[in-house]
């Protein structure tokens, strides 16, 4: 009877499972912007990306958490309730505040990457708080082992012992035979996001001579535009940035560009220096202002 009962709950909880609806979450950064992503503390994708769909999920509620590859901008964590069908969402930032927002929308995306949803296993879930995932650490987004978390203790979460299990030295005790062991409670602390910094002295030298090395006006701006989208600037730094090209038109561009990666856009007025022509600022200035 006892075997019957057990064989009747497992039957059901398979047939619970089939029919529970079957949906996928699709996220593209708006502004082009490469970003990790984690479901349920599951790294999702090892190598960086523009935007993602993630298939073979449930319409229920997962922590859904976004780490920029912009070190500027911190990440966020958010529980998100998944309906049925497609769950279509653009990942954004606001430049004053540094803050990124995950905001539904109700059209088609075609994302770059399609990738099954990846559940942690035992050895994820032992993992609760480590090496956060930021720019300045070489290894963090190319394994899976990897997923924003630090050991707290050594015990398996797989809830059930079998056979004999040994006493270890923290206490609990496992049984011989089928017997529920204790789950160790585990207590997440969030870290703090970094404060956004500058780019320091040093390497905003090094860019400057690598741009000044460049024949071309066109190649000077590829190098610009790659290192102003990877390091945060002062208004001063672009400013210093734009006078190394010759061209008026090349000299506007570049602080269109860099209007969103800088440091203290509240001192953006300094960047006008760079200009020879008042009619030069006057369109950056109207740029600005409608594109904000």
């Amino acid at each position: 009877m006892k075997k019957f009962i057990l064989l009747f709950l497992f039957t059901m909880s398979v047939f619970g499972a089939i029919a529970q609806p079957r949906t996928a979450l699709t996220i593209q950064s708006t502004r082009h912007e490469s970003f990790w992503i984690y479901v349920n503390e599951a790294l999702q994708n090892k190598d960086e990306v523009k935007s993602i769909t993630i298939l073979n999920m449930a319409a229920e509620n997962y922590t859904i958490r976004i780490i920029l590859k912009n070190k500027s901008y911190s990440e966020v964590t958010l529980a998100l309730q998944l309906r049925g069908g497609n769950n279509n969402y653009e990942l954004d930032y606001d430049t004053r505040s540094r803050r990124l927002t995950l905001r539904p929308v109700d059209y088609s995306i075609h994302a770059e990457i399609v990738t099954p949803l990846v559940i942690p296993s035992v050895n994820d879930e032992r993992d609760v708080l480590g090496t956060r995932h930021g720019r300045n650490s070489q290894n963090n987004h190319r394994g899976w082992q990897n997923s924003g978390y630090q050991p707290q203790d050594e015990h398996p979460h797989n809830g059930i012992g079998h056979g004999n299990n040994r006493h270890d030295n923290h206490g609990d005790i496992h049984h011989d035979g089928h017997h529920e062991q204790e789950v160790p409670t585990v207590v997440v602390v969030q870290e703090p996001p970094q404060q956004p910094m500058p780019c320091p002295t040093a390497t905003f030298q090094r860019i400057e001579q690598l741009i000044q090395n460049q024949s071309f006006e066109e190649s000077k701006l590829t190098i610009a535009k790659q290192a102003i989208s990877n390091e945060l600037m002062t208004a001063e730094q672009l400013k210093s940035i734009a006078q190394l090209f010759t061209l008026e038109h090349t000299t506007l561009t570049l602080p269109k560009v860099a209007y969103d990666y800088c440091f203290d856009p509240e001192n953006y007025y300094y960047v006008n220096g760079a200009f020879t022509f008042s009619s030069s600022i006057e369109e950056l200035n109207e740029y600005i202002t409608n594109h904000h």
